[in-house]
């Protein structure tokens, strides 16, 4: 597939600090994880409202391909009318996303007359296109009854690459990083709240990174002459907003919390999504509609207000509740990373626009795990000196023996490079052993603990989930050998059944799955010589009913083996049937 992505930019980093990069580079970000070939050629907006579309028409001009899909940002400007013609005439489907609302309120109009035109000036535009994707679940409505094509609404993301897991801020006060308008003048000016709500001096203010955006765009020159031209230029711009958006991200960390005040956008801003992932607390008015309300759960993963005192109420409950803190920051994360990334939402908006189906954005997309899980197993790979070791212990040192061993004899006579998912891959040293056998993809729903494999082997493909997640990412029959070490018996009995089929989903026809787990069978002696094994779940298996499990879902038994002390180990090999 080929996507041509025309997102706005503007001139000035002025005009661009309130244009989020999660509303526009995102996309790019997450159809690359997905593996989606596109080109990106934004247009350029100046103060005046006159566009720039100095990339676009270079590739108009100088490329004869055609794309499966165009999406274009809508509003900000105004296209010349030829470039309608030409996007039908390059993409079998063209999509219109829109960043901003269309319904207001009377004050909001009085406030800015301006918006009194844009439902018009966003529907003109949208009839160009054949579907839409919009910010407001109320404005999908409206796109759909007064102009009809399909329109799906979908919330703010956030690319996995710049999620922090730091712990939350202390700090005496929350922040608000925003434009004071509105009913937000309220809160800003109220005495009490004045003191507990600050507006900070944004990292940003202190570099020469908006100064270099500035240079970037002024000296664009006024035609490409080469594709390596526009390379360099979209190279240049992509790094200095990236930057530029971990100092955003930096700037919404300067407080315990950062306060989501009311808003002209009928929906979630991109600063929940991106609080939640810079690890802040988020304390947020609620906007209208039910599906908008469906996405969080207020005293979980955020703090919600409907008055000053109860915005303060919140702020103080932060900054005063160390457990409080913590808690929301850790489920907040949680829930961003099995709902609401990059790779997420781009796999759904793609799959919206093949079958129609309207997305649930309140289900979790992959096991999302408890804050306790959070915690021990960050504690356990992150920092236990006998579990975060580049290289394995003793104890995996003999689990790798046996899979080796399987692993050889899989790669003996096969040609080209193994597709390989390491499925609850830890701190990533099994996955790094596994190279020599082909290209590895390794899961882990512990997304503290993916952060730390992602910084001791860079060269690996680190995603936080796990199988069920690859197999909605388009990976089903995807993976030559499917490994799991040391995972079912942390899944709750209940849930076996559908781990196991998750496995196999993703699992090629005629391919292998590798799973090793400990012995039930010698779980009463284990705990007199050496302890009870205190993970968050532990559930043992006896040889006879793992079996069991996989010969029921579509499998065939090759090898058993076992290792390590007691032969605690049973390491199997099972092949998926053709």
């Amino acid at each position: 597939m080929k996507i041509l992505l025309v997102p706005i930019e503007f001139t000035t980093w002025e005009q661009a600090r309130a244009w989020s990069y999660t509303g526009s580079y995102a996309f790019s970000d997450g159809l690359t994880e997905n593996n989606i070939e596109h080109t990106f050629a934004p247009i350029f907006i100046d103060k005046s409202g006159k566009v720039n579309t100095i990339c676009l028409d270079y590739i108009r001009e100088n490329t004869s391909e055609k794309f499966d899909q165009v999406w274009v940002w809508c509003i900000h400007g105004a296209l010349p009318s030829h470039y309608w013609e030409w996007f039908s005439s390059v993409a079998n489907i063209s999509v219109g996303i829109l960043m901003e609302s269309l319904i207001f309120e009377e004050d909001e109009l009085l406030e800015f007359p301006n918006l009194r035109n844009r439902r018009a000036l966003a529907l003109e535009q949208l009839k160009n296109f054949d579907k839409a994707f919009v910010c407001s679940e109320a404005d999908a409505n409206v796109i759909r009854s007064e102009i009809g094509i399909d329109a799906t609404w979908y919330p703010p993301m956030m690319p996995e690459k710049y999620i922090d897991f730091r712990d939350p801020p202390e700090t005496e006060y929350a922040v608000f990083v925003g434009s004071n308008y509105g009913k937000r003048r309220k809160f800003l000016s109220h005495s009490q709240l004045r003191k507990k709500l600050k507006r900070p001096h944004l990292p940003e203010r202190d570099t020469e990174l908006p100064y270099l955006f500035d240079k970037l765009i002024d000296s664009f020159p006024d035609s490409l002459d080469s594709d390596l031209a526009l390379d360099n230029f979209l190279t240049n711009l992509r790094a200095i907003r990236g930057a530029l958006f971990e100092l955003h991200l930096e700037g919404l960390r300067m407080g315990c919390a950062n306060v989501n005040l009311p808003s002209i956008l009928k929906a979630f801003a991109g600063r929940v999504i991106e609080s939640m992932g810079a690890s802040v607390p988020v304390i947020t008015w609620i906007p209208p509609g039910k599906e908008q309300k469906s996405l969080f759960t207020i005293n979980e993963d955020i703090l919600a207000f409907s008055s000053i005192d109860g915005c303060l109420e919140a702020i103080n409950q932060v900054n005063s509740d160390k457990f409080c803190r913590e808690n929301i920051t850790i489920t907040a994360r949680n829930k961003v990373l099995t709902r609401h990334t990059s790779r997420i939402r781009i796999k759904q908006l793609l799959n919206w626009i093949e079958n129609g189906k309207a997305i649930d954005y309140s289900q979790d997309l992959t096991y999302r795990p408890s804050v306790e899980e959070s915690l021990y197993y960050k504690e356990l790979f992150t920092k236990n000196p006998s579990w975060n070791r580049f290289t394995p212990n003793t104890d995996e040192s003999c689990r790798w023996k046996v899979i080796d061993k399987y692993l050889s004899r899989i790669h003996t006579g096969s040609t080209g490079e193994s597709l390989i998912a390491d499925v609850g891959c830890g701190r990533g040293w099994l996955s790094s052993l596994m190279v020599k056998y082909g290209k590895v993809t390794a899961v882990d729903p512990i997304g503290d603990v993916i952060d730390f494999a992602k910084s001791s082997f860079e060269h690996i493909n680190f995603v936080t989930g796990s199988s069920d997640l690859l197999e909605f990412l388009g990976l089903k029959d995807g993976f030559d050998v499917v490994v799991s070490s040391e995972v079912i018996e942390h899944i709750p009995p209940e849930q076996k059944l559908s781990f196991v089929k998750s496995l196999v989903q993703i699992c090629k026809p005629g391919g292998f799955l590798i799973i090793s787990t400990p012995r039930k069978d010698i779980l009463a002696d284990w705990i007199e010589e050496y302890g009870v094994p205190n993970q968050p779940t532990e559930d043992w298996l006896y040889e006879r009913d793992l079996i069991d499990l996989f010969t029921s879902s579509d499998c065939t038994v090759v090898s058993l083996e076992r290792a390590f002390l007691m032969d605690i180990y049973q390491i199997h090999l099972f092949r998926k049937n053709l």
